[in-house]
């Protein structure tokens, strides 16, 4: 499970823009970083495993990068950790803790997610990290009659303005309506 989360959180981070690395010195880790913004992604196989290592993960990650934070000061602002986890949450102390690790504003902005078991799932944790998006749906209608309800002019008025009738014509036909 480690595995598949990690290379869904590399996937999706790539997709979004991010240059990304997995560590070759810890399994479970990959990094991503563009102009702005570095970071770490950390899976892990337990909420108890995540609860255990995340503090020395970051600090770890802190150290290793610290050269490069100190040469670009904008990605200074702009460091996260993400702590993932297939596990569900077991119970509400542990919900507690794996909340007050979002909350910790020490190091770096920090995203801490248990229960991820899809690709929809991993899209939703690193949400914070990722271009708005919006999902656009058109249903096949009549846009005139969109139009129409939305604009709140005489139909006569709005086909004017939809032929490229002359604005001052079409002020006319709304002096006429009235």
């Amino acid at each position: 499970m480690t595995m598949i989360l990690i290379d869904e959180a590399q996937i999706i981070l790539n997709e979004a823009g991010y240059k990304t690395k997995l560590s070759i010195e810890v399994e479970g880790i990959v990094y991503f970083e563009d102009r702005s913004l570095l970071g770490l992604v950390a899976v892990y196989l337990s909420v108890q495993e995540l609860l255990g290592k995340w503090k020395k993960q970051e600090a770890e990650f802190l150290m290793r990068h610290a050269k490069k934070l100190r040469t670009a000061p904008q990605k200074a602002w702009n460091v996260y950790s993400v702590f993932l986890t297939g596990e569900e949450i077991g119970n509400a102390s542990l919900r507690t803790q794996l909340l007050a690790i979002d909350e910790d504003f020490q190091g770096t902005r920090k995203i801490a997610r248990a229960g991820l078991i899809s690709h929809a799932d991993v899209v939703r944790a690193l949400l914070p990290l990722l271009p708005i998006q919006n999902r656009v749906t058109l249903a096949s209608e009549d846009l005139f009659l969109r139009l129409r309800d939305r604009v709140e002019l005489p139909e006569r008025s709005l086909l004017a303005l939809l032929k490229g009738v002359d604005s001052k014509e079409i002020a006319n036909m709304l002096l006429e309506e009235e």
